[in-house]
């Protein structure tokens, strides 16, 4: 996986059962980035799926509207 692949902003899924994150690349494609890969993403993409994570524990259900 390469850090050209990601996009800034893509909205990332949360699981229960926990193993790593879902993101779209460049192409389009859904990727599996495991846990132990978390280094490669840059600090704002970490804080968006930190965030994601708070919001599940909380069981927080953001809507956004266009």
């Amino acid at each position: 996986i390469e850090i050209e692949d990601l996009k800034r902003n893509e909205a990332y899924t949360a699981y229960s059962n926990l193993r790593g994150f879902i993101y779209q690349n460049k192409d389009k494609q859904n990727r599996l980035m495991h846990i132990d890969e978390l280094y490669k993403f840059s600090d704002g993409t970490l804080n968006d799926v930190r965030t994601a994570l708070d919001e599940r524990l909380k069981g927080i259900r953001m809507q956004y509207l266009p």
